[in-house]
Order: C-alpha cells, then sequence, then structure tokens
C-alpha cells in the first residue's frame, strides 16, 4: 500500500498513513524518511508482537516476535467470526487470562524438545522463576521450522527461526543439543516438571518397497530414485 499512500501524500495536505506488513522496522523508517507517508499503521505485527513499539524505542528489534503471515490466527478466525489469536504468540486474545505469576519458590523444570513449542515453553518457565533445562535429540533448535523455511518466499519463516535462536541464547535455560530422552533419562534427571514437546512424525501410507519418501525427507536432501515419480497431494 505504500505505492497509493505515496501518490495520495502528493495531493492531499491531510496526514496520510500507510500499512502492507511493514512490521520490520527499517522498512518502516525508510518510508517514513521518504516521505511516503506520514504514520506507520501496525496490525498483524503488534498481535505477534504486542511490545513492538517500546522494542523499537529501546533498540531491542532482534527481541520482536515476527510475524510470518500465516493469517491462521487472525484473519481466517476474524472471517469464521471467532476471536482473534495468533500462531506465534500464545497470549494473543488471553492476555487478561494467562498470566505469568512468578513462583513463590524455586521449582525446576526440564522441556524435552527445542522446537517453537519447546522453546516458547522454556521461555515462560524461566520468565516464572523456574530453573529450566532443555533437551534437544538434533545438533540445532527449531524443529522442523528449518525445512519448512527451505522454499525462498518462506523467508518470514527463517525469522522466527533467527528470533528462537536470539531468545534461547537470552534465556537463563541450560541447552543440552543432542541428547535424546529416555523414560529413565526423564526420571533420573528428577526435574519437579517436565514438558514434553517433541513435536510429532508424519506416517506415509503403507506401500510395499523402500522407495516411497514424505515431502519432508525430499527437502532435506533425499532424492527419489527412478525415471516416474508419483507425487500424492498438490499442497505447497
Amino acid at each position: 500500500m505504500v505505492d497509493l499512500a505515496e501518490k495520495v501524500k502528493k495531493v492531499s495536505k491531510l496526514p496520510i498513513l500507510t500499512v502492507g506488513r511493514l512490521q520490520y522496522p527499517e522498512v518502516a523508517e525508510k518510508v517514513l524518511m521518504e516521505g511516503k507517508a506520514d504514520f506507520i499503521v501496525i496490525g498483524r505485527g503488534l498481535l505477534s508482537e504486542p511490545e513492538w513499539v517500546n522494542k523499537v524505542k529501546s533498540g531491542k528489534t532482534a527481541e520482536i516476535r515476527p510475524c510470518i503471515g500465516c493469517h491462521e490466527g487472525c484473519l481466517w478466525q476474524m472471517i469464521g467470526g471467532e476471536p482473534t489469536s495468533c500462531s506465534l504468540n500464545p497470549t494473543c486474545g488471553h492476555e487478561t487470562e494467562w498470566q505469568l505469576i512468578p513462583l513463590k519458590e524455586k521449582r525446576s523444570l526440564l522441556v524435552v524438545g527445542g522446537g517453537p513449542a519447546g522453546i516458547e515453553a522454556a521461555r515462560v518457565g524461566a520468565e516464572r522463576g523456574f530453573e529450566v533445562t532443555l533437551w534437544e535429540v538434533s545438533d540445532r533448535l527449531c524443529g522442523n521450522l528449518w525445512l519448512a523455511a527451505k522454499p525462498d518466499f518462506k523467508h518470514d519463516i527463517s525469522d522466527y527461526i533467527n528470533y528462537l535462536n536470539n531468545l534461547a541464547q537470552r534465556l537463563p535455560i541450560d541447552i543440552v543439543l543432542n541428547k535424546k530422552a529416555t523414560a529413565e533419562d526423564i526420571k533420573n534427571f528428577g526435574a519437579d516438571y517436565v514438558i514434553l514437546a517433541t513435536g510429532a512424525q508424519m506416517e506415509p501410507p503403507t506401500f510395499d518397497g523402500d522407495n516411497v519418501l514424505t515431502a519432508i525427507q525430499v527437502m532435506d536432501g533425499m532424492q527419489p530414485q527412478g525415471d516416474r515419480i508419483l507425487i500424492m497431494g498438490g499442497g505447497v
């Protein structure tokens, strides 16, 4: 919408506001500095990050939880007559219900799984005062988000990965990579509370032979063999 705002501004003396995924501070600032609009309006970006303005003002832009433009919790919820929410900000729409109540005495928390759910659980636990340990089976955090960000047009998910990694480094938590958790490991660790955030595994249709791959396996580098390949499913 910036191009339209610029055209209107040339013929109007009224203050001009503009919108359109201007959640990146450097982009919003550039629009203002170039005189294309007088005000920047942020909608979805404030659902994912209510402290957007304060974090920009204080120079903490790396701490801004990005909007990935999925529309799952905001637009589609609104169209369906449901309350607004956000795929990345679980407290959106529940701000008065879900408060981070500080612990009265120290407790330990073990989070198993370092994907987005595990990191968010660790964040909430740490901010409440838990002594948090996070186990991740692979050598990096963020789980399947890495595969989801593979297509070039999924750069918003890459931004979310950067945010989560930055968040994990800031949190006062003990992160253990390459750690496969067993029931015995968890029991022996002896945490007061345990959160399982291990995600899910896709189960493809069963066919004879070993030449059936999932889309995730192909995106992760596995190559289908043969001259004739059948793709089941027409999603992205």
